[in-house]
């Protein structure tokens, strides 16, 4: 399978049909504009020691804005902004698939009963941010990789994940014949 199975620094741009997506494990860092939440330790120890009571009700704060938004207007880029708002408040940190799985599936759990009102925009976003963006770092990254999630999630920065594995089939029965062939020179993937 061509798919990552070893543990592989990919460290820099991909473009997908032409959008560019940053990946999680890239090198270069684009600074997102916005205030930091989390950026203090105090705010990081407290939000760890919220009971998943108190955490749930906080999470509920954090994304009550998020049922309101117009699925018919909102742009792509306003709906990407809500999501790294929602990453810089630090409540679901990239990293709680391993450390926190309670909060990582009730925070699945929550944002779920939007996603009718929501469309498949933002819950697409969000889970393939946390699932299979840090989660695959998590389950395949090294030590600096896993350790640079935190630093990304201050930023705000949004994880893509690209399946580039030839003749898979996916959930609607079609067949992905992408391939991803790294280029030395310039150390980005071209797909085709």
């Amino acid at each position: 399978s061509s798919m990552l199975t070893s543990r592989t620094k990919v460290s820099k741009l991909l473009s997908v049909h032409g959008i560019p997506c940053q990946t999680i494990l890239s090198l270069r860092r684009s600074p997102c504009s916005g205030k930091k939440f989390f950026s203090s330790s105090s705010e990081r120890d407290r939000i760890s020691n919220l009971s998943i009571e108190q955490w749930a009700d906080e999470f509920k704060k954090a994304t009550v804005g998020l049922a309101s938004m117009d699925i018919q207007t909102i742009s792509y880029q306003e709906s990407a902004q809500r999501m790294r708002e929602l990453l810089k408040t630090g409540l679901l940190r990239n990293t709680d698939l391993s450390q926190r799985p309670d909060r990582f599936f009730l925070a699945h759990r929550l944002l779920a009963q939007y996603a009718p009102k929501l469309g498949p925009g933002f819950w697409i976003r969000f889970t393939v941010h946390y699932n299979l963006c840090a989660g695959t770092v998590l389950g395949l990254g090294n030590a600096d990789q896993v350790k640079q999630l935190d630093e990304w999630q201050e930023k705000g920065l949004l994880g893509c994940f690209s399946l580039t594995e030839k003749l898979a089939g996916v959930n609607s029965g079609l067949v992905v014949n992408t391939q991803a062939h790294w280029d030395p020179k310039t150390e980005t993937f071209n797909l085709n």
